[in-house]
């Protein structure tokens, strides 16, 4: 990894994925599930995901989850967007921000790593009873 990259993750207070991100972590997840499924799993993973965590607003027709932590170094903020691809595929981004004026010491990519991980461990389980199921 380029010594300014890992700076710029260390410097700045913000950390968001896309689709054209350079680094595999911070690129867009697409899920094959409904995407209110997913907004329903993100619900009720992110207290056991990542702890301290709890989810403050909510707009399903839009897609979007505001979540918040409040911690030592200040107040995390964290706003999750699920597409809706096709009835049965979705999309999530995520952005993690720091109030303040420093930087988040790489919190919020490492937050990121965790959720993805998380939600796809989940929605892999569910993807294979499915597939039990129906084959």
């Amino acid at each position: 990894m380029r010594i300014g990259y890992w700076l710029k993750h260390w410097i700045l207070s913000r950390e968001e994925t896309r689709d054209a991100a350079v680094d595999p972590v911070l690129r867009t997840r697409y899920y094959r599930e409904k995407p209110e499924h997913v907004i329903q799993l993100l619900q009720e993973q992110i207290g056991m995901v990542l702890p301290g965590w709890r989810v403050t607003y909510v707009d399903a027709k839009r897609g979007e989850l505001m979540v918040e932590k409040k911690g030592l170094l200040g107040t995390y903020d964290m706003m999750l967007t699920v597409y809706r691809l096709s009835p049965m595929r979705a999309a999530v981004d995520v952005v993690v921000s720091r109030r303040g004026p420093i930087g988040d010491f790489g919190y919020g990519y490492r937050v990121i790593e965790r959720l993805y991980a998380g939600l796809g461990k989940t929605l892999k389980e569910l993807e294979e009873r499915h597939t039990k199921i129906f084959p």
